[in-house]
């Protein structure tokens, strides 16, 4: 077996023990489920002759452990849950919403553990600020259970009383990237109305704290709400950036290094959330490949990229919507959209404003994420496509142009504000489109989604994809 196939496949059963250590962690008995599941797919791949195979089935085993001793360590706390405390620590992130905002504290001194709290929007905090915080120690309820412990929460206190008693603390350079985040976010809001500022930050920063309740309902009944979850398009238009303003200038090598470095603090600076840091991992692995000569392997690249993000944290892979639809959606991209191309024989041109591309590469993620949308919203827009389908053209522009405001903004203010005035047009475009598809209507339910007619369901896409593959073989021969 070659390297990169023992790679792809031992990456590959690690992630299945991750997800099954995670599926069966209210049992007492998951090791030896594990362990089991284990000795009978070693036994299938030794009567199969797959000796490779058989030996990689640890793998198993070992993505087990791994969840264990991930959680073993992040979520080990001695908060007092149910009592009243007085509280010591430094503000790990905050979100800002349009009338509260959502604190989560890294606490330290006689106590230790990580603590979500929800208090009044004024006065705003932000990383790095040292609070002292005075009120009782709630246990998080068990339908939000899984979520919180993926962000290492282990507990929540609603409206305390707060004493600011210091600030800086926290990682500087976290701390200087958000500062730049915040810059251009305010740097937005000083050039273009509130609403299209709120939107713009949202498509380059996925900051949606500026979205109001209303908003965010259009982009759920208009199935654009992923237009705002950084992606692999604001790294695209990064990268390209850099190629622009380096063309020539600095050695291939140098580029390679300075992209990386931008990439990963862009990354950091907008709250390294699940899509982005999928697309950074990506990105920077191709560009890797390009700098030392290697064949870029996207089986073995997407399979890096979860691996490494599952490493990091393990509770991911099943409680992230974030991360499954990222990865759902750009594996319908990569390999169903060619096989539909290839069944309705689509020219391979990509049309005017990209308009073939951009259906093909829509409908295809559409399709690849519907089980996952249905099981954690119970809803779909059945106006998604044709209302993607009109802004896709126009978005990376978009988010072309208000980067460049953003860079404005630094030299002069009168230039930040011409370079507005294109932007806003562009902006207008794409609010009046969503706001009047979201008039029409058109949004299914489905109550208590099963998940087995989801995994037929991929089985079929998957076998839609083979017989597509294999048909067009066989015209070639």
């Amino acid at each position: 077996m070659k390297p990169g196939s023992i790679f792809f496949y031992s990456s590959s059963l690690f992630l299945i023990g991750v997800f099954l250590a995670s599926v069966f962690q209210e049992w007492g008995s998951r090791f030896w489920i594990i362990i089991g599941i284990t000795l009978l797919l070693g036994a299938l791949f030794l009567l199969l002759g797959r000796y490779w195979m058989a030996a990689l089935s640890i793998f198993l085993v070992i993505g087990y452990g791994h969840v264990v001793i991930v959680d073993q360590f992040r979520l080990s706390s001695n908060l007092p849950v149910g009592q009243k405390a007085e509280l010591t620590g430094f503000v790990a992130k905050a979100e800002q919403g349009m009338e509260s905002q959502e604190l989560i504290m890294a606490i330290r001194e006689s106590y230790n553990g990580r603590l979500k709290i929800f208090t009044s929007k004024y006065p705003a905090y932000k990383y790095g600020d040292v609070l002292k915080i005075d009120g009782k120690v709630e246990e998080i309820p068990e339908e939000y259970k899984n979520s919180y412990l993926k962000n290492g929460i282990v507990a929540r206190m609603r409206n305390p009383k707060i004493t600011p008693t210091g600030e800086n603390e926290g990682f500087w350079l976290k701390r200087g990237l958000f500062s730049i985040r915040d810059f251009v976010r305010d740097s937005f809001y000083k050039v273009l109305s509130p609403e299209r500022a709120a939107f713009l930050s949202g498509l380059i920063l996925g900051d949606t704290s500026g979205f109001t309740k209303e908003f965010r309902e259009k982009l759920s009944l208009t199935g654009t709400s992923h237009l705002v979850a950084l992606s692999g398009y604001n790294v695209a238009i990064i990268i390209d950036a850099i190629g622009l303003a380096l063309a020539g200038r600095v050695s291939r090598r140098t580029f390679f290094v300075l992209t990386v470095v931008i990439i990963l603090g862009f990354v950091v600076m907008t709250g390294a959330e699940a899509s982005v840091v999928r697309a950074a991992i990506m990105a920077s692995l191709l560009l890797l490949a390009n700098q030392i000569g290697r064949i870029h392997n996207f089986r073995n690249a997407l399979a890096l990229a979860a691996l490494l993000m599952v490493l990091a944290n393990p509770r991911v892979l099943v409680w992230d919507i974030g991360f499954q639809l990222s990865f759902a959606a750009l594996l319908g991209i990569v390999y169903l959209a060619p096989a539909l191309r290839k069944l309705v024989r689509a020219k391979e041109e990509p049309g005017i404003l990209n308009w073939r591309q951009n259906l093909f590469a829509t409908l295809s993620a559409q399709l690849a994420v519907l089980p996952i949308l249905l099981s954690s919203f119970g809803t779909v827009s059945a106006m998604g496509l044709l209302t993607n389908m009109l802004l896709l053209s126009a978005i990376p522009l978009t988010m072309f142009f208000g980067f460049m405001v953003a860079f404005a903004a630094v030299i002069s203010g009168w230039l930040a504000q011409a370079l507005a005035w294109l932007v806003s047009i562009l902006l207008t475009y794409e609010l009046t489109v969503i706001d009047w598809f979201s008039k029409l209507g058109g949004v299914f339910e489905v109550v208590n989604f099963n998940w087995f007619y989801g995994v037929l369901y991929w089985a079929a896409l998957i076998g839609l994809v083979y017989y597509a593959e294999q048909k067009f073989q066989s015209k070639k021969v």
